[in-house]
């Protein structure tokens, strides 16, 4: 009975130093040449791999030399995959570049779906190319030019070079711009500057570096006021 306990005893003690072991040696991705494995650093060394700290996966192989990396707009480059993550690409892998892999935004009527080309042809899509937000299959849609506004439909706001909000309501007005707000500049919507008792810049303008609030108070019963008469 007793050599059955200390059996036991001795098994669970070696249990949990492998636990133990474990959690103060965590395994991640190790590179050797292209094949990937999850294993801890010494073990990596043994191995002569390269040791990624932080990447626990090897889920489209991240160990190729080099992959597709999709860019918002749709257009990608090859590079490994530690450069496109540093890069806010999305790395695809060992993948064929022809027809384009990247997912973009299709328009079916009225809906956007962001799927990889030949998805969008296969769902009877028209490919828009770029993000669904804001929505470029509504049609037109608000575009911005200052603190003024017109609908259009996304392609001709980029022509005007506005900056195109799209579905949204266009009262209040929606469009930003640099506001002050006592001292401070905010770069927010028209409504929301009234609504702060702040003041539109004119002409509009997007910077506000360097501050171009004034801060002298500007309240007609203030010594401010009687200040700026004189300034």
């Amino acid at each position: 009975m007793r050599t059955a306990f200390t059996t036991l005893f001795v098994l669970c003690l070696a249990a949990a130093c492998a636990s133990a072991e474990e959690a103060r040696d965590p395994a991640f991705v190790c590179c050797v040449e292209d094949s990937c494995f999850v294993i801890t650093l010494a073990d990596c060394d043994a191995m002569g791999g390269a040791w990624h700290e932080g990447y626990d996966s090897c889920e489209n192989n991240p160990c190729y030399s080099y992959g597709v990396c999709c860019f918002e707009d749709g257009s990608h480059v090859h590079l490994d995959m530690f450069e496109c993550l540093a890069m806010g690409g999305l790395w695809l892998g060992d993948v064929p570049c022809d027809p384009n892999p990247c997912p973009q935004a299709c328009c079916i009527e009225a809906d956007c779906l962001f799927i990889t080309p030949e998805d969008c042809v296969i769902a009877g899509g028209v490919l828009y190319g770029g993000l669904c937000e804001p929505n470029p299959c509504t049609g037109s849609g608000v575009c911005c030019l200052g603190w003024d506004h017109v609908h259009v439909t996304m392609e001709e706001c980029e022509e005007l070079g506005g900056l195109w909000l799209g579905d949204v309501p266009c009262e209040p007005n929606p469009c930003p711009g640099a506001c002050c707000v006592m001292e401070y500049c905010l770069f927010i919507p028209w409504i929301i500057c009234m609504e702060s008792d702040g003041v539109p810049l004119e002409p509009w303008t997007d910077e506000c570096e360097p501050n171009p609030c004034d801060p002298t108070p500007a309240d007609k019963a203030s010594w401010g006021a009687i200040k700026k008469l004189y300034q």
